[in-house]
């Protein structure tokens, strides 16, 4: 996997106008973490359930004020490498 490109992911978010304010606290600045995470995906839930292999990378966006945090696809945002 490629190293993540934090200016990319901010680029991308402004071309696809992801530039509202804050949906918890209405706050306009916000900060994009280094780093992806890997969010587990499961195809049927049940108390026996084992995460599967699938997953799905993703980048999140801090609202500088309240700390919620919002996660975007790395897939869906064309931010991934086709190698």
């Amino acid at each position: 996997m490629n190293e993540f490109n934090k200016q990319q992911a901010i680029d991308t978010l402004i071309e696809k106008a992801a530039i509202y304010p804050c949906h918890r606290c209405g706050n306009v600045k916000f900060a994009v973490l280094d780093g992806v995470s890997l969010l587990p995906l499961i195809e049927c839930i049940d108390s026996h359930t084992v995460v599967d292999r699938m997953n799905t990378p993703i980048f999140h966006v801090l609202c500088e004020n309240c700390g919620a945090l919002t996660a975007h696809s790395l897939g869906m945002l064309d931010l991934m490498s086709n190698k």
